[in-house]
């Protein structure tokens, strides 16, 4: 496989096993450049914006992604993974750590950590202020019902398989997609899971969902499948591409930009695909848009100015 088409599993999971050179900390550390590094997710809500990535670097943007500054968190470990809810935010990653802000980022602290398991998380998902999910490698799965302040440890399958993303539906139905084409699905807000026929045996890397109910599934190589039924069943969407697709974001139109690998930008209405030209040509985590309409990408190179992208 040529090198700009490494999957996510080489890009999170390679830093931690093959290159364990930054220990845990109890500390990040502010980097001048940290708006140009490795960043991984993005959240926000109004105009608040925070984007997480490499070396526990944690950045706020309170001008519509126009400028950035760092915080000081409790970790050093890379950040894979943030949520906002109504001014609270949290922010998931390596070295099995969970970090928790109550005052949208003003301040943070280590709200979980396993010493004794370093196993990473990629992901973490909230329906509310208090109910929450964090998901990650060889099964990890962890659950809170009271904002984090205790997370309990759930056995998903009898696999191990890395869990890479998870959403909710327009009926509330929520999905876990991973590696070797693993779907699982939750009519009960979480407490019992379904494991689903995959049309691909793969890795997906991302699942969104639209307003409209439908929902799109992505992940290596390129593929792109989306379901009107709730995942009872897939269509393949040709995206003409075999770069592997990493982050994404649904639009209020039922459209949905998705980004990935090779500086990969497609837009897509679930059927075709229209490639987006992007500068830069290294790999790209996720895309948000904001609440004027433009749109931030983050990747290997930090995060972009916003970006005025068509919607159809």
């Amino acid at each position: 496989m040529k090198a700009p088409e490494k999957t996510f599993f080489f890009l999170l999971i390679g830093v931690l096993f093959f290159f364990p050179l930054n220990s845990y900390s109890s500390q990040s550390i502010l980097y001048p450049l940290s708006s140009s590094s490795l960043l991984l997710d993005i959240a926000g809500e109004e105009n608040n914006f925070v984007a997480v990535g490499e070396r526990g670097h944690v950045l706020l943007s309170n001008d519509n992604g126009n400028s950035w500054r760092q915080v000081a968190v409790p970790t050093n470990a890379m950040l894979t993974s943030v949520t906002y809810k109504n001014g609270e935010i949290w922010a998931a990653g390596h070295e099995s750590s969970i970090i928790y802000s109550p005052d949208a980022g003003k301040t943070w602290k280590l709200q979980y950590h396993d010493s004794k398991d370093s196993t990473p998380f990629f992901d973490i998902f909230f329906l509310n202020n208090s109910h929450g999910f964090a998901i990650g490698a060889y099964g990890l799965f962890l659950k809170t019902t009271n904002k984090g302040k205790t997370w309990e440890r759930i056995t998903l399958g009898d696999d191990d398989f890395h869990l890479y993303s998870m959403t909710s539906s327009k009926s509330g139905a929520l999905f876990i997609v991973g590696e070797s084409g693993i779907i699982y699905k939750s009519v009960d807000s979480g407490n019992i899971w379904q494991k689903l026929n995959s049309p691909y045996q793969g890795s997906f890397f991302g699942i969104l969902s639209t307003i409209q109910g439908r929902l799109y599934l992505f992940g290596q190589r390129g593929n792109l499948f989306t379901s009107e039924d709730e995942a009872d069943s897939w269509e393949k969407v040709q995206t003409e591409t075999k770069a592997s697709l990493q982050g994404g974001v649904s639009l209020g139109n039922g459209n949905a930009y998705i980004v990935g690998n090779s500086g990969t930008v497609i837009l897509t209405d679930g059927k075709n695909v229209r490639h987006i030209p992007y500068p830069i040509t290294k790999t790209n985590s996720n895309i948000y848009q904001m609440n004027n309409k433009t749109f931030l990408i983050i990747g290997k190179k930090g995060v972009s100015k916003p970006l005025s992208l068509p919607e159809k």
